[in-house]
């Protein structure tokens, strides 16, 4: 860990000592595959363990995802062109959409708050048209993943995203604050907002850590049975087990 907390960009060596473990681990490639089962490493699955219960004497095979909490946090969704939510600004102009369009980054790259302040300021109208659809395809695959999560689910998804960016308030962007808006708004006029709206971010985060991606068809099963490691900067490993 201190190696990745003291790197600078992507990449860095690893010690000798990470470079022979690798060896007696018989770990040949630091990429996994994309799919895997409860039994093999891939996908969500960063390890497989046999768990050896000694009270009950049951052995079971889990899966578990390892998360570092280094220089960057580690995050449970993994956001790519596939998860992309598509918008269209209703009441934009010619010259409103050039000058969104003019904000980059000192790299080079979408300045994504200036361009959603401008929105903000200019009180542009953002209406939700649906999830990406990739050029190999001729559907969302991650609409159709959402759908196997809860049918509202794209839906709760839109009023989150919006409530995050739109907001004019700078400190109530976090996810639990985002979810406190959208209690308090109850966009779906459900009778138990609080209730609903909590469990639906949760349903929609335990499906992304247990398997569920944007770009590869989900049957609903969790590939990961066992739960995830967090490994923090001072070199402690936490273990959370997920839910029976």
């Amino acid at each position: 860990m201190h190696t990745i907390n003291t790197s600078s960009g992507r990449a860095f060596d690893v010690t000798q000592e990470t470079s022979d473990f690798m060896q007696l681990a018989k770990i040949h490639s630091v990429k996994a595959k994309n799919v895997s089962g409860f039994r093999d490493i891939g996908g969500k699955n960063d390890i497989v363990m046999e768990v050896r219960d000694h009270a009950t004497s049951l052995i079971s095979i889990a899966g578990f995802s390892i998360k570092a909490k280094g220089k960057h946090p580690a995050t449970l969704f993994n956001t790519a062109k596939a998860s992309a939510f598509v918008y269209k600004l209703k009441n934009a102009t010619a010259v409103d959409m050039e000058n969104v369009n003019s904000f980059y980054t000192e790299k080079g790259g979408k300045d994504k708050n200036a361009r959603m302040n401008y929105i903000r300021s200019h009180n542009i109208e953002m209406e939700f048209c649906g999830n990406k659809i990739l050029p190999a395809n001729d559907y969302s695959v991650f609409a159709d993943n959402l759908d196997m999560i809860r049918g509202d689910m794209q839906a709760i998804l839109n009023h989150v995203l919006l409530i995050h960016y739109m907001s004019t308030e700078p400190n109530k962007t976090a996810l639990s604050d985002v979810c406190e808006i959208l209690t308090a708004r109850n966009p779906l006029n459900k009778r138990n907002p609080r209730a609903f709206y909590e469990k639906a971010i949760k349903d929609f985060l335990y499906a992304t850590f247990a398997g569920m991606t944007a770009s590869l068809p989900w049957n609903g099963q969790e590939s990961v049975n066992g739960g995830y490691i967090v490994a923090k900067d001072n070199g402690d490993v936490l273990v959370y087990h997920t839910r029976v």
